[in-house]
């Protein structure tokens, strides 16, 4: 497994929260339990000159290396991760290799990455709760990776 050792202080995600906040959670209720974050939808609102915006983010306002939660229809869906300061229940995190998730999770969906095909690569989990992973690899190593229902893992560009 990828070690840690520049982190000290390295969080888990379970297979359905972080922090407090779960898959599912009302994002009134993820909203109270979170602290130093804050929401995109105002901005949202503004760009796309409309006040129905059903997709937006909770991003974290003191520490980019947290995760971001993505809100669809007010009620998160996914929990995104860009570093390594994250790991999922199995040990897994941005840096791990591929072959780390092949020994931490059976049976993955490995698909070529849709904008660098020739060196990434889609590593899909179903989770047992009905959930998934995708983890997003260059050279065989995460770049990233995100957690949520089925739909929202698969939505590329987040809520865009």
């Amino acid at each position: 497994m990828f070690l840690i050792s520049n982190i000290s202080h390295a969080v888990s995600l379970s297979d359905d929260s972080f922090g407090g906040v779960n898959i599912g959670m009302p994002v009134a209720e993820a909203i109270h339990t979170l602290k130093d974050y804050e929401s995109n939808k105002i901005g949202y609102q503004l760009e796309f000159e409309t006040e129905d915006i059903d997709c937006y983010y909770l991003y974290p306002t003191q520490n980019a290396d947290l995760p971001q939660f993505m809100i669809l229809f007010e009620v998160v869906v996914r929990i995104e991760v860009r570093s390594n300061l994250v790991l999922t229940q199995r040990g897994v995190t941005v840096g791990s290799s591929k072959k780390d998730i092949l020994s931490a999770y059976k049976n993955p969906k490995i698909s070529a990455h849709p904008y660098d095909f020739e060196r990434g690569e889609y590593i899909e989990v179903s989770l047992s709760n009905g959930n998934g992973i995708i983890f997003e690899t260059l050279d065989d190593v995460v770049t990233s990776f995100r957690l949520g229902t089925d739909s929202a893992i698969k939505y590329i560009e987040g809520c865009v």
